[in-house]
């Protein structure tokens, strides 16, 4: 509680000098990416029968965000020309947490002078914010996460405003 004071004292004074500012944004990714648009060229297109629900009953690990079970490819040979019955935004992926907090202060060097010190923390919990999984049902890697959002960043800055 005693490390919470001079942060919500810093934030309350309101001062032009001192500002702390703390966001924090968590939204889930709603998309479908299975589906793909419907060819108007006359090629087999990629969009799978949907046969249960992809984001129930599932341990959502980066290794295995979703499973292949809920999906049934179509057969070009003896499919041709049918589209799946999967919609849009079938698969819900992983969302985002982030909180960001930016500390800055200016100080007086002469009249018309000043220094600003700058302190920026980006994901500030260090939170890993997962990208979306890999969506081609040909590949040994679907369902699963490759890519992850970028890790804590630290950033100290001085800058002279005359």
């Amino acid at each position: 509680m005693g490390a919470a004071r001079p942060a919500r004292r810093l934030a309350r004074d309101g001062s032009p000098d001192q500002r702390l500012a703390i966001q924090r944004h968590r939204r889930p990714v709603h998309r479908n990416p299975f589906c793909s648009a419907p060819e108007i060229t006359g090629f087999y297109s990629s969009r799978p029968d949907l046969v249960s629900n992809p984001n129930v009953g599932q341990s959502h690990t980066p290794n295995q965000w979703v499973s292949r079970a809920p999906f049934l490819q179509l057969n070009p040979q003896t499919q041709a020309g049918q589209f799946g019955n999967e919609g849009r935004n079938a698969v819900r992926g992983p969302g985002i947490q982030n909180i960001d907090l930016s500390f800055f202060k200016y100080f007086k060097v002469a009249e018309s002078a000043r220094v600003q010190f700058r302190a920026e923390c980006f994901n500030l919990l260090n939170h890993p914010n997962f990208g979306l999984p890999m969506n081609d049902l040909e590949s040994p890697a679907f369902g699963q996460v490759l890519q992850a959002g970028p890790p804590r960043l630290l950033q100290l800055a001085l800058k002279f405003v005359f």
